[in-house]
């Protein structure tokens, strides 16, 4: 399970290597792919938390986490 941090820092790093490596496309197919990622994600933990669960607080902690790293790499 990676922390807050160590999430964001997976998506901005890549998000660099496609904007050094690829500069006439790369930085914005991969940063849309990049947010409807995290945009999936995040909704898909935001449902699974309401079911019933032994790892309801687990959803709970990743719907958090992946709506803080959209908002940082949105922004």
């Amino acid at each position: 399970q990676l922390s807050a941090v160590a999430l964001r820092e997976a998506y901005r790093s890549r998000l660099l290597y496609f904007e050094k490596h690829f500069p006439a496309w790369g930085g914005r197919v991969v940063r849309g792919v990049t947010l409807f990622e995290l945009s999936t994600r995040r909704a898909l933990y935001a449902v699974l938390a309401l079911f019933p669960s032994r790892f309801r607080q687990a959803f709970n902690e990743r719907h958090a986490t992946s709506a803080a790293c959209l908002r940082s790499l949105s922004g």
